[in-house]
This record gives C-alpha cells, structure tokens and sequence, in this order.
C-alpha cells in the first residue's frame, strides 16, 4: 500500500466534451455558477482546465456532468458523453 497522497481529479463535461479541471477551482462554486447560468438566457462560466483558462457559454439547453475520480491511476473516465445524453427525470 502507498502512503502517497490521493489525487482526486475532476472532470467536467459540457455538451459532449470534456475538460479535466486544474487543481485548487472551488467546485462548489463552479457548480453554483453553472446552476445559475443555466436559470439565464445563457451566461459564461469560467474555470480553469489543465492550466488554460477558459469561458464556456451555458443556457438552459446546455448538458452538464461533473465527475470526480478518487482513483486517477485507473485513467480516465471511459466517456463521459455517454452519461450527458442520459435522459434525466425531475
């Protein structure tokens, strides 16, 4: 067993594509911020992937998925575009 620390790394997909955020972006915020331009007309959101900073345009129609990985050495996520076009129920 390795006493090295956990990495976790999160991945968000918007509309079929996915961004692996940089470490240290408050995903609650992120989250809140996302929940609130999808309320709007449409609205930028940025974060910050893999050390680009970034801007993406969410509405109402967008498709979010937030995934975050405890175990990054297992790799990525196989796809995450096949979880944003699940048909979701409220």
């Amino acid at each position: 067993m390795s006493d090295a620390p956990a990495t976790t790394h999160t991945h968000v997909d918007i509309d079929g594509h996915d961004f692996l955020l940089s470490p240290g972006q408050d995903l609650d915020d992120l989250m809140r911020r996302i929940e609130d331009a999808a309320r709007s007309d449409g609205t930028f959101v940025g974060f910050i992937s893999q050390g680009v900073r970034l801007s993406a345009l969410i509405s109402r129609t967008s498709r979010v998925l937030i995934a975050i990985d405890d175990d990054p050495a297992t790799g990525p996520p196989s796809d995450l575009g096949d979880y944003a076009h699940a048909e979701w129920e409220y």
